[in-house]
């Protein structure tokens, strides 16, 4: 199993560099965390630009397959806060709240992150969590 950050499905939705990656990834078992999955929906929305029934048609196959979508309960939730609270850092460290659900819901699975993000990895690697790093959209993988 292996959990995605909203990158990593935004990736493939937009043929970006981790595209194939993420692919080969979605062809075993992956969760997303809701959180997460709004994350995606909002990028492709506001940023991308497409309409709702662009995202049902080009996300329904990944969602019905391979990909498990999981709401955070209360414990999920505190575990995320946690993480943001105690890495959290204005210019070191700028995780958002989504990236600590991102984190929350690995651990709480006991299984490695896909993501482009150098400060998700840099927590991970503090808490010793195995990550598996992407490119991001301009092909450079995280330092």
């Amino acid at each position: 199993m292996v959990v995605l950050d909203a990158a990593a499905l935004i990736a493939v939705m937009k043929n970006e560099p981790a595209a194939n990656t993420v692919g080969d990834l979605l062809y075993g078992s992956t969760v997303m965390s809701s959180v997460n999955y709004c994350e995606v929906i909002d990028h492709l929305l506001r940023i991308v630009r497409v309409d709702l029934d662009w995202i049902d048609l080009h996300l329904a196959p990944v969602i019905h397959t391979s990909l498990q979508v999981v709401a955070p309960d209360a414990q999920l939730a505190e575990e995320a806060a946690q993480v943001r609270a105690v890495n959290y850092h204005s210019r070191d460290c700028p995780i958002s709240l989504a990236d600590s659900f991102s984190i929350a819901t690995a651990i709480s699975v006991d299984a490695p992150l896909a993501t482009s993000d150098p400060a998700i990895i840099g927590v991970l690697a503090e808490m010793d969590h195995h990550v598996i790093a992407l490119p991001n959209s301009r092909g450079e993988f995280p330092q």
